[in-house]
Formats: C-alpha cells, sequence, structure tokens
C-alpha cells in the first residue's frame, strides 16, 4: 500500500503545479486520515506550496467571512503556492446513481444535508480563487468509486477541470 500512496503523491504533486484541482475518491478509513494529515499535508508543505488542511467544509469558516481575502492579506502570494486539501467533501455528481442504487432510502439527502452542501460548494468556488484544491470524496462500494473516476470531470462549485485519483 504504500508503494501505491508514493505514486498517489507523485500524481498529486504533478496536478498541483499543473494548477489542476483535484478529488481523491473511495472508501475512507484510519490509514487513508493518517496518511492526508501525516503525509500529504507534510509533503504539499516540503514541495515548496503552503497546505492547509480542512477536516471538512464547516472548518472553512476558520478563514473568517467570504470572500476570504481578509485571511490572505497576510500572504506574499509570489511567496508560495496555496494548496487547500479539503477532507469529507460532499458532492452531488452521482447523486441520481446513489438514489436509484439505494432507492429504499428516497431522499438520498435529505433537505438540511442538501442546504449545508450547497452552503459548503459556495466556500469550495471562493477559495479555489486562492490557491488548488485537494478534496477527499468517500464513497464506500467500488461501483460508486468507479462511477466517479470514470465520470467526474470539473468540480460541482465552479466547473473547473478537476483531476480524480481512485484513493
Amino acid at each position: 500500500m504504500e508503494n501505491n500512496y508514493n505514486n498517489l503523491l507523485d500524481d498529486i504533486r504533478s496536478s498541483i503545479f499543473l494548477n489542476k484541482h483535484i478529488l481523491l475518491v473511495g472508501p475512507y478509513n484510519e490509514e487513508k486520515k493518517h496518511f492526508i494529515t501525516k503525509k500529504l499535508v507534510p509533503e504539499i508543505d516540503g514541495w515548496g506550496a503552503k497546505a492547509y488542511y480542512f477536516e471538512h467544509g464547516d472548518h472553512l469558516h476558520l478563514l473568517g467571512p467570504a470572500p476570504f481575502s481578509n485571511f490572505f492579506e497576510a500572504f506574499d502570494d509570489t511567496e508560495k503556492r496555496k494548496t487547500f486539501v479539503i477532507n469529507d467533501t460532499e458532492i452531488f455528481f452521482d447523486k441520481y446513481y446513489l438514489e436509484y442504487k439505494y432507492s429504499e432510502k428516497i431522499p438520498y439527502y435529505d433537505k438540511d444535508l442538501v442546504n449545508k452542501i450547497m452552503n459548503w460548494h459556495k466556500l469550495y468556488s471562493e477559495i479555489s480563487n486562492y490557491g488548488t484544491t485537494v478534496h477527499i470524496v468517500e464513497r464506500k462500494e467500488e461501483d460508486e468509486i468507479e462511477y466517479l473516476v470514470k465520470n467526474l470531470k470539473k468540480t460541482e462549485w465552479n466547473q473547473k477541470e478537476a483531476i480524480v485519483f481512485r484513493f
């Protein structure tokens, strides 16, 4: 597994320096959380970039109110490339696929969750103006992961090109 993570780090590094937005899709577990917080984030810092890690979308409010320009005024934009690593990212791209698959759970996303996700998407869009983003999207089943890896090409929140990796 370590070799797979090293290959993934190489792919992420290349994508960051091409200013691509990245989605890591897969089942989530403690090993992956350790990889993100103890390997990926420090590696990004070592690449001459500055990594900002957020456990989930709610934590983006720690930057202050959008737009986040007040937070970034303290930084010289030429000094370091900013990369935002956002764990527990939720997307709607596969909403109909999931609703069909789990038809006994309708609606798949309740109204409160939809509102929360829509708010997160606004924050994701805003933060992407300040640097590259790495989003971790959890899906439990192999077919759900494969669907996103094969079909997802742009971020939902601002339609920017995205690179999707199996995680």
